[in-house]
């Protein structure tokens, strides 16, 4: 195996999901990050589109503190990129010619990036990429069978509805069976989304339909889930460490079966809205949310949460890194809430947050990623 500083990386981000703003964000960060790590790095942007097309010409430096990697770059043949079954990723399409690529580093949210379907082009291509396999992330991505296989493992799920189709008959009909077996509040999203967009609170029998067509601007398929008031929303950040790295001794890392996990707790704490959504979520200074890289548990809850997390990790099967949420009750009950396979990279992202503030420079985090990936697929 190479070593990180010799490596031709790609990093891969934008996409077709509504999710590409927040992928261009953490593009930004990684690549400034991935400049001090590796040898070099060729950013591919997926357009809306669906085309894949470098953002830069080959050889190109970019000064990464100055500008933000192009999201919407005008179609060009000659930046053209495209994958080659077990011949790699090639450019130009003018003058077609393999891309010098050792490894990728996939930053994509939502459709189209963490559903499994670019994990699974890129192995078809025999290029490494970072993360969870293609049949994890599909399954992780979608909140329905991510619940379903927690819940059957015992640990515990809020109640939750599935709703897919959106004619008035299947809604009506849906409509009249939650609200008898399960009573509002609810927290109605997409079944396959992100970045908690299209997400949505019910108090009243009168609001259900005005949250369904706000999640139906993403997509047909719908989870409704029942509201837990008075909760404090848990988040944790899983990080595998290779076996030879130096992080191995670092006091929060944990063995599990065969692999060895740096993990962190944080919390989000609701001030000025009921939901931690989109605008929440990446607008933290506007005093809705505190994102914090530390959450006040006593000793055996937190124990409990590191183990829950490490266990769903297992379940799913989650590779290299991820982020578990969860829902705490007042009364100290945990309840699954879901799971991320490519959690947020921005600067105000928990992930990335929980472990700088256990003294990783993002350099490490990034190179521990890095290595995992190359250890998993080469």
């Amino acid at each position: 195996m190479k070593y990180l500083d010799e490596l031709n990386v790609a990093l891969i981000y934008g996409g077709i999901s509504d999710e590409r703003e927040v992928s261009s964000w953490g593009a930004h960060f990684l690549y400034s990050t991935l400049c001090t790590v590796c040898k070099s790095i060729i950013p591919i942007v997926i357009l809306k589109s669906g085309h894949w097309q470098q953002t830069y010409p080959p050889n190109t430096r970019v000064q990464s503190d100055t500008f933000l990697l192009e999201l919407n770059p005008t179609l060009s043949d000659t930046q053209r990129v495209w994958a080659m079954p077990q011949q790699g990723l090639w450019h130009n399409m003018l003058t077609p010619k393999p891309l010098n690529i050792d490894a990728s580093f996939i930053i994509l949210h939502g459709e189209g990036g963490e559903d499994g379907t670019v994990q699974a082009l890129l192995h078809a291509a025999g290029i490494s990429y970072t993360g969870s396999n293609a049949l994890s992330s599909g399954l992780t991505l979608n909140k329905i069978h991510s619940k379903q296989i927690v819940k059957e493992s015992g640990i515990p799920v809020l109640d939750f509805f599935e709703l897919k189709g959106g004619n008035k008959h299947t809604v009506a009909s849906a409509t009249e069976t939650l609200f008898n077996h399960m009573p509002p509040p609810y927290i109605v999203k997409p079944c396959n989304g992100g970045s908690s967009l299209g997400i949505c609170r019910v108090d009243k029998k009168n609001k259900f339909i005005d949250a369904l067509r706000t999640a139906y601007k993403y997509e047909t398929h719908i989870i409704i889930e029942k509201a837990l008031d008075d909760r404090r929303e848990i988040e944790v950040a899983l990080l595998e460490l290779h076996p030879d790295s130096h992080l191995q001794s670092h006091k929060d890392a944990i063995q599990w079966q065969d692999r060895t996990y740096l993990v962190g707790i944080g919390e989000v704490v609701l001030h000025k809205t009921p939901l931690y959504d989109y605008k929440a979520k990446y607008n933290p200074d506007k005093g809705q949310v505190e994102i914090l890289p530390y959450a006040d548990l006593t000793e055996p809850l937190a124990t409990t949460v590191k183990e829950t997390a490490l266990a769903i990790m297992a379940l799913l099967g989650l590779e290299g890194f991820a982020r578990i949420d969860f829902f705490l009750s007042s009364t100290q009950e945990l309840y699954f809430n879901e799971a991320n396979s490519i959690p947020g990279f921005t600067n105000t992202s928990l992930f990335t947050k929980i472990f700088i503030q256990k003294g990783l420079s993002p350099r490490e985090i990034v190179s521990e990623i890095l290595a995992c990936s190359l250890q998993h697929r080469h």
